[in-house]
């Protein structure tokens, strides 16, 4: 898969030396987990292997892009698509560092990769789930999906359950279809 690029942003391939920002920027953050469904972090070792996956799937064509802000050239946050026909795509994850969640960074590179996925590689539809495990991270999401013309399009109510606190949550759905995107541009 091509690596992309807006004003602030480069979304590319990882890199081994993202290990210590992809550990502090998200990958250790229990809130973020809790959401995306994946166990925290405890170690960067836990982080190095995920990065060494996810560079494989880059490298065999999979849409998997770390955000690098090009101001300080930190690794901020990611986001992995799996291909599910040659129709649909589902983004199975839009992980941003809590630090930089209200500095526009997520919604410019999901504006991208939506432009890329939907008007570029011709897909008709891009999905994406999160749990509703943090009620600030939950807004905060919603309020990314909203702003790049994803709808929500379910709630799954009580799908999973929470390990720390043994609380069912919910799992979100949101998606964004080519004929919305080209009303939008008219």
């Amino acid at each position: 898969m091509r690596e992309l690029e807006t004003e602030r942003l480069f979304l590319r391939k990882f890199h081994e030396e993202d290990l210590e920002d992809a550990y502090k920027n998200w990958a250790s953050s229990k809130k973020i987990a809790g959401c995306f469904d994946y166990k925290k972090h405890e170690s960067k070792e836990e982080s190095k292997v995920m990065i060494a996956s996810l560079r494989n799937e880059f490298a065999n064509g999979e849409p998997v892009w770390v955000l690098e802000c090009k101001k300080t050239g930190k690794a901020i946050g990611y986001i992995r698509i799996v291909l599910e026909n040659e129709r649909k795509c589902n983004m199975s994850a839009f992980i941003i560092g809590e630090k930089y969640e209200k500095e526009g960074y997520l919604e410019e590179a999901l504006e991208r990769v939506i432009k890329f996925l939907i008007i570029e590689k011709g897909y008709d539809i891009l999905s994406t789930y999160f749990f509703d495990y943090d009620e600030e991270l939950t807004k905060f999401n919603e309020s990314v999906l909203k702003k790049v013309n994803m709808q929500k399009e379910a709630v799954l109510r009580n799908r999973k359950v929470n390990k720390e606190n043994g609380k069912m949550i919910s799992k979100i759905i949101y998606s964004v279809i080519k004929e919305d995107l080209m009303k939008k541009a008219v």
